[in-house]
């Protein structure tokens, strides 16, 4: 699509795939002027699955994180489940406060 664009007697054709927003002047970089519509998709489908394999790898650091915390926090409850507490410690623990 293109938009017109600019003020006075010369007036800016500006194509919005090129990324550019209203206002600026008409700018082409060559990757993006040169290139066929079917490789700037093959391009945006690479860059795609880039950002998908690093989210995925993300998900699965995170998961991993998630399962050590909560095998932590198992191991914490079987250990709280065996203390005795007295009604001194209690009462200690209050002061601390």
């Amino acid at each position: 699509m293109l938009v017109q664009m600019g003020m006075g007697g010369r007036r800016a054709l500006q194509q919005d795939a090129l990324g550019s927003s209203p206002g600026m002047p008409l700018t082409c970089r060559p990757s993006v002027c040169a290139a066929t519509p079917l490789s700037r998709l093959q391009a945006h489908k690479a860059s795609l699955q880039r950002k998908l394999a690093e989210r995925q790898a993300d998900v699965a650091a995170q998961q991993q994180e998630l399962a050590g915390v909560e095998a932590e926090n198992e191991g914490l409850r079987a250990r709280i489940a065996t203390q005795t507490v007295h009604p001194q410690d209690v009462m200690r623990m209050n002061a601390d406060k």
